[in-house]
């Protein structure tokens, strides 16, 4: 995880991934509030790149925090996807590189529905 404060490049450090592995191959951050907020990490990406996520905020309202906490961790979880074509829920394990980017400030900071025991996790 890359931190600092804005417009301090972090970014631009790291938006070659895109160009290394391929755009179609990282899987980028999901939509704020996305339902299925995992499903395209199942389609063969090399490499997670979650640009200027916060994870307390942001996070809990896109991925749950203990899936987020599994999938950082090469643990298994379930990704919710369209029940259409699947059950609703696909086993998966992440064991590739990832990166996120991040402000310092308000980092950790409590967000409406966070309390502190998540935010220690």
């Amino acid at each position: 995880m890359i931190v600092g404060p804005t417009n301090s490049e972090k970014s631009t450090l790291v938006l070659p991934f895109d160009t290394l592995f391929g755009f179609g191959q990282v899987f980028h951050k999901p939509a704020l509030g996305s339902s299925s907020a995992l499903r395209n990490i199942l389609k063969e990406k090399r490499c997670l790149f979650w640009d200027d996520f916060c994870p307390v905020g942001c996070g809990r309202r896109t991925v749950p925090v203990t899936t987020f906490l599994s999938l950082f961790q090469g643990q298994p979880f379930e990704a919710q996807v369209s029940q259409s074509f699947n059950d609703g829920n696909v086993d998966f394990e992440w064991h590739h590189g990832c990166v996120l980017t991040a402000k310092t400030e308000g980092l950790l900071a409590p967000a409406g529905c966070d309390d502190d025991e998540d935010i220690r996790q």
